[in-house]
């Protein structure tokens, strides 16, 4: 910060004039002797070296602009920082810079007194000896000059004194407020850092009262110079050792605030949108339902109370994995979200932990929701979301890369400019996105520490929802809960997959819930019961109504869900009147399986609302996620007017007229879809999410896809008419509120997106017609409020983002030059597309959309190397060098190529952070290219392609090719001795083995030697392959590698195939061997 950088150049000002006065004023004669003339030597060789040392400092200082205005650049596009704005920053500005002048003029002062201290040094053997530096000085300045230099010295003292204070009690300000900020954005996060705030609120503390004795409240920055003097003339009387102390502190201040905000910014880059939705959208546990679990467990109890008491058991002392399984609508969810929010749970959970920290960890796969709640990626980043969350100092020991990344912006106003969409212009984000791979290696580093100081449990529930390899992730799962640090709660329906990975167990370490909630159901039911009134009449008698409940218990096997839809049904029985003879008949005629009584529902549904039954059941299956109750009333317009989203006019009433009518539309969806969806509160508004998952479950199957789709009407085209729904809600708040460009209706609009692709698919001329219309709204907007924020080209951008590739196809082939209001920003923004979420932005992963994008703006002719900070092609490489799934990504789309191909430059060099410590790696881009290769595992699956791009690289000019080798050279050096051994993947061996093949018989071409690198190949590279290698690599010519007479291809293609198709580490081994020594008789 420019106050900080400023009080830092101040102490050194401050300990030059206080020592250059000393040594100047000071009057002490030094005995004539022997003795006394060898302590005035080492007197005057102290003050060379003091002066040398002040002179390096007031010249590195002053020349540091950058620091220096980073504060009035943000300022200047933002404003202050809340809880700043009552600090004048033009003020601060003119004393940082009174001072940056006073540091010049300081280090021209001590120059010349360097060069008069260098003359006076005693040269071994000179008779030349003086009584003091004053009396040394006095033989080489006169009076005049020496008067001069005291004066000097006392008006730098002035100035300094009338600069500091203001700066040091605003420095002391904006600190404080600093931490009162970060410290609300800690609460908002759920982040514990409040032991780093204790810390820092009592450092300052004790600053004030150490380093502030004269900026009591009345020496407050003042603009009246004289006042600043009388307040402030002692300031180089002080203390020094006080002085550099406190500005130190401040520093150490700063630097924990930047740790602090560094940790925010770290666990914001883990979170997603909707990522706790599922959680809050789970029902809580009815009264009195599962309190069994927390009854302690007695060994004369019968065999069903041990079983309840199981988990609880597990808690306290148990290891590893328990498992709880149970049927569709058992109520896992509840019982997981009940588990896991319980204080019983905690406290039986820190007699496992003790003495070390608790931490718990909830995830909810959920299949009808987002990719991110229904993958792995999703899973893991929620986990070391809540981990971090609990113990933020963990962050730089398990992921000293990442941790690292989050230190490229320097300062707090940095970081702060990277949040702000005003002053984010360039793009830059505050994480990369993370991989399946490195969110697992940091759960196994975490799972691996010695020294934790936390134990960990999970939960974790509906691995049946999980759209993956089930299998591979209970395998994952089953390693992590190896650790003693962690334990696992995982729940799922008893699958054979899952059976398999947890029930073979001991029987400690499972339950199945619906064999333990008989009197659970038995209660509920009973109390869904007695909900109405006519429950209490003389005409049922206690006994009766006694064994309906039991019936019904029985009936249901331990389904909660099924309960629910039976007492629903007996509640309208109840209403009309039936009879206790009326309702048992009822209860006999309802189907027993989930199912077939969802079948039953939909076929009660009166045929007259078929048709809008058919469509919004087909919206709701389709949805990613649960839309807003205000899209399915929109959608009812589309009855009347297929093009009511652009053409039906907006009145200042409509939204009000749609929010009046959100209570009815409760009672028609309930009607019109038989109860299959629900209303559930969000916010301040209203979501339709199915009854459960197994509804949504039975419309995906192909006989009720087919049976909604003949009952939706003709024309109807599902993600066309969501997209709708979205388009006409968005103008309607945009036209109403006039809310700004990045206003909170922004994330609805980009939900929207998500069907425009399909909304294409579907129709092509209706959905480019929709997104025109929105387009051109935020034109006009532009052009009738003068607002900047307002224009097509964000639209653009966001389109791009979102990879709506058809769009932008159809853009691009009507005018090449769609996007030229931002010919920089569009290709950046696909390679690099975010999301804005909480105040920060944060990176997306690729789909196939931003891929097709890439290539069609590479092909129209957008430059690869433009850009303001980070060139497009540099981003890339940032993303596909360092990322596995990135780069798998690359290679099946061939986007290196396309690059290239495309005016790619190889001469300009890029840091990337790659290796495990975090340390940046300084290469050009086919040495990245080329160490990617090496360290990316699966980079051997796409030999072909890689190949063709190294000759790609190596096609340039030849100076251009020498230093691209030269480079090469050095980092496969260090990459490949890292490795220490050979590689023992056979079909990797190849692989590297023609890419070097490649690289050093170019560098023959071009002269570039490549002798150094042959201890390396001989180490990294198995004898048959190395060989040849350092053959070629001592200029002997051209080796085929690969059609030498003691390697038949035939042997390869089968040394290859064994290593694919052995799973044992031993009897691979042998066979290496045997081969081995066939190879060395026949050589």
């Amino acid at each position: 910060m420019e106050t900080l950088a400023a009080l830092g150049l101040a102490g050194n000002v401050v300990q030059f004039i206080q020592f250059a006065t000393q040594i100047v004023t000071t009057s002490t004669e030094i005995a004539e002797s022997q003795r006394g003339a060898l302590k005035t030597s080492e007197e005057i060789e102290d003050i060379y070296l003091k002066l040398s040392t002040l002179s390096h400092y007031l010249v590195a200082q002053h020349g540091d602009e950058k620091v220096l205005q980073t504060t009035t650049k943000f300022v200047a596009l933002n404003g202050p920082l809340p809880g700043t704005e009552d600090i004048n920053q033009r003020d601060i500005h003119a004393h940082a810079q009174a001072l940056q002048g006073l540091s010049k003029d300081c280090a021209i002062l001590c120059n010349e007194l360097l060069e008069t201290v260098r003359g006076l040094r005693v040269q071994p053997g000179s008779s030349r000896q003086f009584g003091s530096f004053r009396a040394a000085l006095k033989c080489t300045w006169n009076s005049k000059k020496i008067k001069d230099l005291e004066d000097r010295l006392r008006r730098y003292r002035e100035a300094i004194s009338i600069h500091f204070f203001p700066l040091l009690v605003s420095q002391q300000k904006l600190t404080q407020q600093l931490l009162e900020n970060l410290r609300d954005e800690s609460l908002r996060l759920r982040l514990d850092q409040t032991s780093q705030f204790d810390s820092l609120v009592c450092r300052l503390e004790n600053l004030k009262t150490s380093l502030l004795p004269s900026a009591s409240p009345e020496s407050q920055p003042s603009k009246d110079p004289t006042t600043a003097r009388m307040l402030n003339h002692d300031i180089v009387s002080c203390d020094v050792d006080v002085l550099e102390e406190g500005i130190a502190a401040l520093r150490l201040t700063t630097r924990d605030l930047d740790k602090i905000e560094r940790q925010q910014s770290f666990v914001c880059g883990l979170d997603f949108p909707r990522r706790p939705q599922r959680h809050e959208d789970i029902p809580p546990a009815h009264r009195k339902t599962f309190q069994w679990i927390f009854e302690k467990s007695d060994e004369t109890e019968e065999n069903s109370g041990r079983d309840q008491s199981r988990l609880y058991d597990w808690l306290k002392t148990g290891q590893g994995v328990f498992w709880v399984s149970g049927k569709a609508g058992a109520g896992k969810s509840t019982l997981m979200k009940f588990i896991a929010d319980h204080n019983e749970t905690r406290k039986a959970l820190e007699v496992w932990a003790s003495p070390r920290t608790l931490v718990l960890g909830s995830h909810y796969f959920w299949t009808a929701g987002s990719e991110m709640q229904k993958s792995q990626l999703g899973l893991f980043q929620t986990l070391l979301h809540e981990i971090f969350c609990a113990c933020p100092e963990l962050i730089s020991l398990v992921c000293p890369s990442r941790w690292a990344q989050t230190a490229d912006a320097n300062s707090y106003y940095e970081k702060q400019a990277a949040r702000h969409p005003k002053s984010n212009a360039n793009g830059m984000t505050s994480s990369p996105p993370w991989s399946n791979q490195e969110l697992l290696e940091t759960l196994q580093s975490l799972s691996q520490l010695t020294t934790m100081p936390a134990k960990f449990c999970l939960f974790i529930d509906g691995l049946d929802e999980f759209c993956g390899n089930h299998s591979e992730l209970s395998h994952t799962l089953k390693k992590l809960a190896e650790s003693p640090n962690f334990k696992l709660c995982l729940s799922s329906r008893p699958w054979n997959v899952f059976e398999d990975a947890f029930g073979h167990g001991t029987v400690e370490n499972k339950l199945c819930i619906n064999e333990l909630t008989w009197n659970d159901i038995r209660d509920y039911a009973y109390e869904r019961l007695l909900e109405n009134p006519r429950w209490f009449a003389e005409e049922f008698p206690q006994k009766e109504m006694e064994d309906l409940v039991n019936d019904i218990t029985e009936k249901a096997q331990g389904v909660f869900l099924w309960v629910f839809l039976v007492t629903r049904s007996l509640h309208q029985g109840l209403v009309n009147g039936d009879t206790m003879t009326d309702l048992q008949k009822r209860l006999e005629t309802l189907p027993t399986e989930l199912e077939a009584f969802f079948k039953h529902m939909i076929d009660l549904i009166e045929p007259f609302y078929h048709q809008k039954m058919a469509r919004i059941l087909q919206i709701a299956t389709n949805a990613q996620g649960s839309l807003d109750l205000q899209l399915y009333q929109a959608m009812e317009y589309e009855e009347k007017d297929n093009e009511y989203a652009i053409c039906k006019p907006i009145e200042s009433r409509t939204l009000l007229k749609l929010k009046k009518g959100l209570k009815q539309w409760r009672r028609r969806i309930n009607a019109q879809c038989g109860g299959l969806l629900e209303i559930k509160a969000r916010g301040e508004g209203f979501h339709v999410e199915f009854l459960h998952r197994t509804a949504r479950d039975l419309l995906l199957t192909r006989d009720m896809s087919d049976y909604l789709s003949t009952r939706s009407g003709q024309g109807f085209m599902v993600n066309l008419s969501t997209l709708k729904g979205f388009v006409f809600l968005y103008r309607c708040w945009v036209q109403t509120d006039r809310i700004p460009y990045q206003g909170d209706h922004e994330p609805f609009w980009r939900d929207g997106l998500e069907y425009a692709n399909m909304a294409i698919y579907e129709s092509k001329e209706n959905a480019l017609a929709l997104l025109d219309a929105v387009e051109n709204l935020h034109a006009s907007i532009r052009a009738t409020e003068n607002n900047p924020h307002w224009n097509s080209t964000p639209f653009r951008l966001e389109l791009v983002e979102a990879g709506i590739d058809r769009y932008v196809a159809a853009k691009l082939t009507e005018d090449p030059r769609y996007f030229d209001h931002d010919f920089d920003m569009a290709l950046y923004r696909a390679i690099h597309p975010v999301q804005l979420r909480d105040g920060y932005s944060h990176h997306k992963l690729w789909s196939q959309g931003h891929i097709d994008i890439i290539v069609m703006l590479l092909q129209s002719g957008h430059d690869p190397n433009s850009g303001n900070v980070n060139s497009s092609w540099h981003e890339f490489l940032r993303r596909a060098c360092t990322n596995g799934e990135d780069f798998k990504d690359s290679m099946e789309n061939s986007l290196f190529y396309h690059f290239l191909k495309h005016g790619a430059r190889g001469d300009t060099r890029l840091q990337l952070r790659m290796s495990s410590n975090g340390a940046y790696e300084d290469r050009l881009p086919f040495a990245h290219f080329i160490m990617a290769l090496f360290w990316i595992d699966l980079s051997h699956r796409f030999a072909s392609h890689c190949l063709e791009i190294v000759d790609y690289f190596l096609e340039g000019t030849t100076a251009a090719t020498i230093m691209q080798l030269e480079d090469l050279r050095e980092q496969i050096i260090i990459r490949l001795m890292d490795s220490k051994s050979p590689i023992s993947n056979p079909v990797r061996t190849k692989f590297f083995a023609q890419i070097m093949q490649k690289i050093i018989t170019r560098s023959i071409q071009v002269t570039v030697n490549m002798e150094s690198l042959i201890p390396t190949i001989e180490t990294f590279f198995p004898r048959n392959h190395g060989a040849a290698l350092v053959d070629l690599a001592r200029r002997k010519g051209y080796s085929p590698l690969y059609r030498q007479k003691d390697i038949s291809l035939k042997r390869e293609r089968e040394e290859e195939e064994e290593y694919e198709t052995d799973t044992t580490a031993a009897p691979r081994k042998r066979k290496r061997k045997k081969k081995d020594k066939k190879r060395t008789k026949s050589g």
